[in-house]
């Protein structure tokens, strides 16, 4: 067998993290780093065989890496260790009023756009005759606690330990709502460790072929790069929450319903599952009733020290149980890239076309016209 190696890596979350444990108090914990080492080493696998994946022997690939409980061989243990410098409870304790409202035109008034994109991990209560946002839980990890992740793994599996942990640096987020933004961390190695890899081209795929695997595995691209968008820089994580929350108003909230319920899907359906209100009676009955939203939200450090949002489609198709029309996907993904990039033009040249109602074009534009993206790079 191979030596073992050793990888060190300072890791620092750039917004707060709602990592919860058995006490419901937010704790700095192993498991769900673990699951950012699989999730990603998927990606890289996929990668690995062209996108053309069995997903048994991949599953075996897995299993035989990282432990398993299921294979025919018999349980295995991990060969991939990881450990954390500390196990301290998270030090934010209570929530900061943050000022950043924002209008969303399905709402009567402003709202926060942290407990928009936060909304589950963070609650309103009402305290001296008026509703203010706090934290669900006793307490989560705050912005700029840090700890030392260690890896302890076989040596020939070294290459691509480096290419997951550079796709964790520049992708990853972890705990409540990640998806949109929260959690999010850097990765900083340790004297003498492998830098982060800036060239990630392999881990892209054309968006409308990634949809036809039902699980993530590939980072889209289109013909302009990557599905990779990045907000301006920011001096602090509440203002990109802020940017991020408009962002994903508009969206959502340019495709408009017109049901309250139905019985087939309409376009904003196929984003993310449920949504308040508008059921799918079909799904309801036939599937697990959740469809999580593929376009994911991070907010990462730019080269000059300050912060940015940063906008990934990782497509593929809904689960065989939501009866993916094809179809309505490419259709409504479309619009959404196409949205993400008129915000990349002057605001004097945006006309906002893809957005079909003109009556809610009307009531997104000013937020709109408050944001500048450009195309990134992928790393």
């Amino acid at each position: 067998m191979s030596p073992f190696k050793i990888f060190r890596y300072k890791v620092r979350f750039l917004t707060p993290a709602f990592l919860g444990d058995s006490e419901k108090s937010g704790q700095w914990r192993v498991p769900p780093f673990k699951e950012q080492l699989r999730y990603w080493w998927r990606v890289c696998y996929a990668s690995e065989h062209a996108f053309n994946v069995n997903v048994q022997e991949m599953r075996r690939a897995e299993g035989m890496l990282f432990g398993n409980a299921w294979l025919q061989e018999g349980a295995t243990k991990s060969l991939v260790q990881m450990r954390l410098s500390q196990w301290q409870k998270g030090r934010l304790t209570s929530w900061k009023i943050v000022k950043n409202k924002i209008r969303h035109p399905e709402v009567k008034f402003p709202i926060q756009s942290d407990l928009y994109l936060g909304y589950g991990p963070l609650k309103t209560v009402k305290m001296n005759d008026q509703w203010v946002t706090t934290l669900s839980e006793s307490a989560s990890i705050n912005a700029g606690e840090e700890a030392t992740l260690s890896l302890y793994f076989i040596e020939e599996d070294a290459n691509r330990l480096e290419e997951v942990l550079s796709l964790m640096h520049y992708y990853g987020a972890i705990g409540g709502s990640s998806r949109n933004g929260w959690g999010s961390y850097e990765l900083l190695p340790e004297k003498g460790e492998p830098p982060i890899k800036n060239d990630l081209n392999r881990f892209f795929r054309n968006w409308k072929d990634a949809l036809q695997l039902d699980w993530p595995h590939a980072i889209g691209r289109d013909d302009r790069g990557p599905l990779v968008w990045c907000t301006g820089s920011c001096n602090n994580w509440q203002d990109v929450i802020r940017d991020l929350a408009i962002i994903k108003v508009g969206i959502r909230t340019q495709f408009v319903f017109q049901h309250g319920g139905t019985q087939n899907p309409e376009d904003r359906h196929w984003l993310a599952y449920p949504v308040t209100k508008h059921k799918v009676f079909s799904w309801e009955n036939n599937t697990t009733g959740r469809l999580p939203n593929t376009l994911r939200f991070v907010v990462k450090r730019t080269q000059d020290n300050r912060l940015r949002g940063v906008i990934f489609h990782m497509p593929c198709s809904p689960p065989d149980e939501f009866m993916p029309d094809l179809d309505a996907l490419r259709n409504v993904w479309q619009k959404v890239h196409q949205l993400l990039d008129e915000l990349t033009n002057p605001v004097a040249q945006r006309r906002y076309e893809m957005i079909d109602d003109a009556q809610r074009r009307d009531q997104l534009r000013p937020e709109l016209h408050n944001i500048t993206l450009h195309r990134g790079q992928g790393g």
